[in-house]
């Protein structure tokens, strides 16, 4: 299924440009669970895999070049920060994507939705 790159410590913007396509579908990982697909057609996407209610999970992060390795690893410390307050992450970032209008609507971006998500839960007390 994978051809995992061996003996890459992460990824880098270089190795990022160079990695080619092959008849195998290659993930080039970076750490904190984010990596980088690269698919036999030749698309290059960034995913972060995680953990939540017990599950595994996927959360698509964007189509490299359009978003650069440090972009990536910032949407993964916004995530990661979700994750500690007891949040999944995916329904703020399905929510972004959704086609909406843009007249008359609220500010929908992902800091903005992010930022309030994350006041949601800061006066929060977990009791375990």
């Amino acid at each position: 299924m994978y051809q995992q790159e061996g003996g890459h410590p992460g990824t880098d913007e270089a190795s990022s440009k160079k990695t080619k396509a092959t008849d195998k579908l290659q993930k080039l990982t970076d750490g904190g669970g984010l990596f980088l697909l690269v698919h036999p057609n030749g698309g290059k996407y960034w995913r972060m895999a995680y953990r939540f209610a017990g599950k595994q999970k996927t959360l698509a992060i964007g189509v490299y070049p359009d978003i650069s390795l440090s972009e990536a690893r910032d949407r993964r410390e916004q995530a990661r920060k979700l994750l500690a307050n007891d949040a999944d992450p995916r329904p703020v970032v399905i929510s972004v994507v959704s086609p909406r209008g843009t007249e008359g609507e609220a500010d929908n971006s992902a800091s903005s939705l992010l930022d309030s998500r994350l006041r949601t839960f800061s006066g929060t007390v977990w009791h375990c």
